[in-house]
């Protein structure tokens, strides 16, 4: 984090972690780019940019790959139908996680699922 003294960036990274902890906390809720620089205290701008800097993406992007994670986990550990599994990391569109899926992790949902090992 940048800032001009130690203790500044210390306070910096603080604020930052409250708001991606709220991501990591409720990937589900609705962690909007205006409630997550509240709860960090800073303009939008201004927290959008130090988010990027300090973790290296967006506050959006790690809802994406948060809602990803738990999708994978998902088709792991259950029989739910891809569509439910879409439905329960909050897309409201098979087609735009099904998209994103393969954006995100490389393969289609129904290919990741396929290549999991089997556990007999």
């Amino acid at each position: 984090a940048s800032g001009r003294t130690e203790a500044h960036r210390r306070l910096t990274v603080q604020r930052l972690l409250k708001a991606r902890n709220r991501i990591l906390n409720a990937p589900f809720d609705g962690n909007d780019l205006d409630s997550l620089a509240a709860a960090a205290r800073y303009s939008k701008s201004h927290f959008l940019r130090s988010f990027r800097d300090v973790f290296g993406c967006t506050p959006h992007d790690l809802v994406i790959q948060t809602r990803m994670e738990r999708a994978k986990q998902l088709m792991a550990h259950s029989d739910l139908a891809i569509c439910e599994i879409a439905a329960s990391v909050g897309y409201e569109s098979r087609f735009a996680f099904a998209r994103s899926f393969k954006k995100r992790v490389g393969v289609t949902a129904t290919r990741f699922r396929q290549e999991l090992p089997d556990v007999a």
